[in-house]
């Protein structure tokens, strides 16, 4: 049986807007509904923001099929035996993320935990969350040194893991 999740938006903010004000809390990760953190206008949101959602695609094993649906991704996935660790990948190159601060994503799904990781020559770190029909707004400040030496490093990636470590089958 396939399964889904939606990704309604990736996007690596040059700004804290909603993401925490303090650095201290770059471990947390922030929860609220899409009225409460919205970008007051598109122009604004263009100068703030760099729209990373178009870049995910199967990382080569088969089990993701993402397809364009009202600006962001509705990703239809089923795994088997041996593709417990699929991902959908996101290869950041050839972008300037100079004074990014945070990444905000808004995911859907039908209940199933989703691993985000993001990784670099430079380091890697995760999050577990859990998907819902509604759709949540997830923000990972990323302002503490470590974090931000990841984004800085070579090879940069966002990588989501559908119901890791599991087959479903």
């Amino acid at each position: 049986m396939k399964k889904r999740i939606t990704v309604l938006s990736l996007c690596a903010l040059l700004a804290l807007t909603g993401c925490g004000k303090q650095p201290q809390q770059s471990q947390e990760v922030k929860e609220s509904t899409q009225k409460s953190e919205e970008v007051s206008s598109v122009q604004e949101q263009q100068k703030t923001a760099i729209e990373l959602t178009s870049l995910f695609k199967d990382s080569g094993d088969g089990v993701y099929a993402a397809t364009a649906k009202d600006g962001g991704l509705e990703v239809a996935y089923q795994k088997a035996e041996n593709k417990e660790w699929a991902q959908l990948v996101a290869e950041v190159k050839d972008v300037d993320l100079t004074g990014i601060k945070c990444l905000r994503f808004k995911l859907a799904g039908d209940g199933d935990k989703i691993l985000v990781k993001i990784e670099s020559a430079a380091g890697g770190k995760e999050m577990t969350l859990r998907l819902n029909s509604q759709g949540t707004l997830y923000e990972w400040n990323l302002m503490e040194e470590a974090e931000h030496a990841v984004l800085k490093g070579e090879n940069l990636k966002v990588l989501f893991f559908a119901a890791p470590g599991a087959a479903a089958g």
